[in-house]
């Protein structure tokens, strides 16, 4: 995974929530594209502890590109329709 690639996903419209797997084991839910920036050495991530991320970031997580593993699209919320 390049910046690049992740530089994209946050510039694309509509935005699609993801995340991001690292190679210890973690993952990021980026699901605004404010929550990413991302630079030609590193990614930086806030994270939102209490899932409030309406809310000012609890803490920053700086990723190194070389072990981001993969990155997968976060499914969509789907609404329940009348019957």
């Amino acid at each position: 995974m390049t910046t690049m690639n992740l530089w994209q996903r946050i510039r694309q419209q509509p935005f699609t929530a993801f995340r991001i797997h690292m190679s210890v084991g973690t993952h990021y839910d980026i699901v605004h594209p404010e929550q990413l920036a991302v630079a030609k050495t590193g990614v930086t991530v806030m994270v939102h502890d209490d899932r409030d991320a309406n809310d000012i970031p609890d803490r920053f997580v700086i990723l190194s590109p070389l072990h981001i593993t993969s990155v997968e699209d976060l499914p969509t919320k789907r609404r329940k329709t009348a019957v």
